[in-house]
């Protein structure tokens, strides 16, 4: 019979130099983007560590943060990019709403989330309709 159970934290493995948007490749080399990219990925990093302390609101706060540099990121040829660094912050979001979303439901649903799932849920609406007039 097993009493206890040890895991390890995911944090634990979060560098803070981690790069979740980064530069394949460019025509400009990353001239236009590099601050971006770095105020994205800083965002990013500062969403998975809140996600993972359950600090849900302040997570979602950093994504659509990011969501928003991404977006402003300004040239035609910066365009691309931008829009693929948007899609790929949406999934960050998607991922989180359905983790809410089957912590609020099933056969033991809990309130203890579901505010934080309905925030999700709006802000993912969202930056959904705001990237379809976008592209």
């Amino acid at each position: 019979m097993k009493l206890f159970s040890f895991f390890e934290r995911e944090d634990k493995h979060l560098r803070e130099d981690q790069e979740y948007i980064q530069l394949v490749s460019c025509p400009r080399n990353g001239v236009n983007c590099s601050e971006h990219r770095k105020g994205i990925n800083q965002s990013l990093l500062v969403a998975q560590k809140c996600r993972i302390d359950k600090e849900y609101h302040k997570s979602i706060g950093e994504i659509k943060e990011a969501y928003q540099l991404a977006g402003s990121l300004s040239g035609e040829q910066c365009r691309q990019c931008s829009q693929l660094f948007q899609e790929t912050i949406l999934n960050s979001l998607k991922q989180m709403t359905r983790e809410l979303e089957k912590m609020t439901s099933g056969v033991f649903p809990g309130d203890r989330f579901h505010a934080s799932y309905m925030v999700a849920s709006s802000t993912l609406n969202e930056l959904e309709q705001q990237h379809k007039t976008e592209v």
